[in-house]
């Protein structure tokens, strides 16, 4: 532990806190899971002074140490602070990452965060005398044998954000040594793309995009890449909307993507470029996906936006009404539409039609209240309010700035910020993005969210549908639920249907507080903590916390403490049963396992989420369930347990697979059976290569230990693939920091990780059993041992259990862990 660090024995002097031998130790402190936080923690405190220990740690230490040095320099540069790295050991520490980055006989991994660390530094260094040395090194990696090398070099020199002729040529020639092998290339050319956009070298790109002998493939990884362009000409916005159109699908949605986001990073240029294109792509929300859909209002929306703000002549006004009200009609008709997108698109039409008499209203009161004076410093504020959303500065300068603020808003102007709704909403509107990103939204939940379940109140035992009881975020709710009822599905579906602004935050996050947690999702120019905590208790936002049991009590006590202090806000909790005090304000509302008649509703709901492959469909799988169903009898051997696997939707959605699969499920082992299934097919499609279960299962464990909830796909793509067939991970495209769109796989539900890391937890001799009693994230993995270790070691477990909470005064998992075990019948 940290705290031992600080002891010393009498008569020996104590080392300088961020001296190098200080850093060696935090950095080997890192290496140990238990440590690596607080480790982290101290040299960021250190600031420039870690410097000269990272660097000895890059020239001397070994594969871990370097590894923890390189993300140590990553954590310094990302805070962003003046001074993170010492200017006179800047050539050293240059020279360390160039020396990493070029020895063949290093850590293939070490290679790779040290093109990262260049990239990221170039924004830390004076142009002269370092970019050419390090442009020149990361040249030189593009002809590296290491694809991973080589794709990180790529995206590296995308941030040197400049046109240098010969970072232009190496990965123009990069970029066309990708097309010579298109099926192996994908990852390099993507790099490759990206960077060319990043330095707003799209020429070549849209070259590529409208040549007819290129694959549909080639051009979709170059539309991810093109994402990023900032600064788009009239051929790039033309090939994409032409894209848009494709017969390709994939090819299709990607543009869409792209046009999305340069409209979203560029609105002014891209806007106006857009205007041209509006019969074409109005003429896109035909297309069934809701994604496209969703990407296409919002291109209209910039594009409709820009047209408004050009004095158009009444002709164009028109043109342009025209062809948004046909894209209306067809959107109307779309069997994929949702309400809100009409109701986007339809506050595009207006805008361009009538203006916005709100701010017009504005105006006029302030001309009847106040004199000229206050007209104009009104009017002033007004048209800071209208850029605020796009323009950082804006929002750095004026907004958060508590001195301007306060001294030119003349007292007025924060408070009404503070307490006028859609003052308060345009605040958050650049965020809004954020608020959310970890709920995972993607494409919509709706067509696998299932509203059939109910719930008990706690007090009045009266059983109602949870739809009903929660309609939406409104007071204070703590919903209740066994794993995999369906808690976190529920509290995303009133984030995806809330009218007003939503923050969502898995409590992991809220370790060091709530406004902490959400002061982390704004990130940027939100520096004044105390209007933003006035801004919440105000009423400004609602706050969603999910998965509270997955923390320890401390940060429990910090959420339960700020719902006292909220207690007029909106505020909804989900927490796996364990022994812990609600918020006096709140009520509490039991998620109950599904009725016999809701299974069966259940089942037939999946109908319309089987994958199109799958051999049972349509009238087949619906029989197929009720055979299922009614050959389950009460009197079966181990009743009990496939009673509760079907009474549980996460479970179930296994069985609706199975079923579809043409398999029996096996509601005794079905967790197995599910990866059985995934396995065979992988060994099947793989040349009888078996699939990699330890070395899978201990990356499912280091992901739960850092708290990752993104999977590493360069090093599992083949399994991901296999195992999204059988519903075990889900994929979705996100719009990335740089502007693009990446791909990011995740476990379909924590139970299918815990059934992976429990994999890394078998053996007579093994520690981690009790390495992690303590720890609430590995909650499920223990309840799973309960069940699935020898009768003897899990009764070991029990007592090892039983005395942690003894010391603890924490019974959350040894309570449950006891009850599971008195399911198992006695050896």
């Amino acid at each position: 532990m940290l705290v031992l660090g600080t002891l010393v024995t009498p008569g020996v002097a104590l080392a300088q806190p961020c001296a190098e031998p200080t850093i060696d130790r935090y950095l080997d402190q890192m290496v140990q899971w238990t440590e690596r936080t607080p480790a982290l923690k101290a040299i960021e405190a250190c600031g420039s002074a870690a410097t000269p220990g990272l660097i000895t740690a890059l020239e001397e230490g070994d594969r871990d140490h370097r590894l923890e040095a390189l993300a140590a320099l990553e954590a310094l540069l990302s805070a962003r602070t003046e001074g993170a790295i010492a200017a006179d050991r800047l050539p050293d520490l240059i020279d360390a990452l160039i020396h990493l980055l070029q020895s063949s006989q290093e850590d293939v991994q070490v290679r790779m965060r040290s093109a990262v660390a260049l990239g990221t530094l170039t924004s830390y260094v004076p142009a002269q005398p370092y970019h050419q040395e390090m442009a020149a090194a990361l040249i030189l990696a593009l002809d590296e044998a290491e694809m991973a090398v080589r794709t990180e070099a790529a995206y590296a020199l995308g941030r040197f954000g400049q046109s240098d002729p010969k970072i232009a040529q190496a990965i123009g020639q990069a970029l066309q040594t990708t097309l010579a092998d298109p099926e192996l290339e994908t990852d390099l050319r993507l790099a490759t793309a990206r960077a060319l956009a990043d330095l707003n070298l799209a020429e070549p790109l849209v070259e590529l995009l409208q040549s007819s002998t290129q694959s549909d493939e080639v051009k979709i990884t170059v539309v991810r890449g093109l994402a990023s362009v900032t600064e788009p000409d009239r051929d790039l916005i033309a090939a994409l909307v032409a894209l848009a159109q494709a017969d390709n699908a994939d090819l299709a949605l990607e543009s869409t993507f792209a046009l999305s986001a340069i409209a979203q990073t560029s609105p002014a240029i891209a806007g106006a470029l857009l205007s041209d294109h509006l019969d074409p792509l109005a003429a896109t929300l035909e297309r069934p996906s809701q994604a496209s859909l969703t990407a296409t209002v919002e291109v209209l929306a910039v594009a409709s936006d820009a047209i408004a703000q050009s004095n158009p002549s009444q002709t164009q006004r028109n043109a342009a009404i025209q062809s948004l009200n046909q894209g209306l009609s067809s959107l109307q008709q779309n069997p994929s539409r949702t309400d809100n997108l009409e109701r986007q698109l339809r506050q595009a039409i207006d805008a361009l039609d009538q203006g916005n008499p709100t701010l017009e209203r504005v105006m006029a009161e302030a001309v009847r209240i106040g004199g000229t004076t206050l007209l104009i410093h009104s009017l002033f504020w007004l048209a800071l309010v209208a850029i605020y959303p796009t323009s950082p500065q804006v929002q750095a300068i004026f907004f958060w700035n508590p001195r301007v603020r306060k001294l030119f808003g003349l007292g007025y102007v924060e408070l009404a910020l503070t307490w006028v709704p859609w003052l308060r909403a345009k605040l958050f509107a650049p965020f809004r993005a954020n608020l959310l990103a970890e709920a995972d939204l993607g494409e919509g939940i709706e067509p696998v969210y299932f509203a059939g379940s109910d719930v008990l109140r706690r007090g009045d035992g009266q059983r109602r549908p949870l739809i009903e009881a929660i309609p939406e975020v409104k007071g204070q709710v703590v919903l209740e639920g066994e794993s995999g009822l369906g808690k976190t599905m529920a509290l995303k579906q009133m984030v995806q249907r809330s009218r007003r602004l939503v923050v969502y935050l898995p409590a992991r996050r809220c370790a060091g507080g709530v406004i902490e947690a959400i002061r982390d999702r704004l990130h940027g120019p939100i520096q004044d903590g105390d209007f933003l905590q006035s801004l919440i208790y105000s009423g400004a936002i609602d706050i969603c916390i999910d998965g509270l049991n997955e923390v320890t009590p401390d940060t429990r006590a910090k959420v339960s403490l700020f719902a006292e202090t909220y207690f007029k806000g909106n505020l909804v909790i989900t927490t796996q049963p364990m022994d812990w005090e609600p918020p006096n304000n709140a009520t509490v509302y039991v998620l109950q396992p599904l009725t016999s008649d809701q299974i069966g509703a259940f089942l037939q709901s999946r109908s319309s989420t089987l994958p199109a492959t799958a051999p049972v469909q349509g009238v087949q799988y619906e029989q197929a369930c009720r055979a299922f169903l009614d050959q389950l009898k009460p009197d079966q051997l181990g009743w009990e347990v496939m009673a509760h696997t079907l009474s549980n939707p996460m479970e179930l959605t296994v069985v609706a697979q199975m079923i579809a699969d043409g398999k029996q499920p096996d509601l005794l082992n079905l967790q197995q059976q599910q990866y059985n299934a995934m396995a065979s097919r992988y060994q099947y499609i793989n040349m009888d290569q078996p699939f990699p279960l330890a070395a899978f299962a201990e990356m499912a464990y280091e992901m739960r230990q850092t708290d990752a909830s993104i999977i590493p796909a360069e090093s599992w793509f083949k399994e991901l693939n296999c195992m999204e067939d059988y519903r075990m991970v889900l994929s979705r495209q996100l719009d990335n920091a740089k502007g693009g769109t990446t791909t990011e796989w995740r476990f379909r539900h924590e139970k299918i990780q815990d059934f992976f890391i429990v994999q890394t937890f078998w053996g007579q001799d093994n520690e981690r059993p009790a390495m992690h009693l303590g720890d609430p994230r590995f909650r499920g993995v223990y309840f799973l041992l309960a069940t699935e270790l020898p009768l003897v070691q899990a009764m070991q477990l029990r007592e090892l259990l039983i005395t942690h909470a003894v010391k603890t005064k924490d019974h959350t998992v040894s309570d449950r862990f006891i009850e599971l075990l008195q399911t198992r019948p006695a050896a």
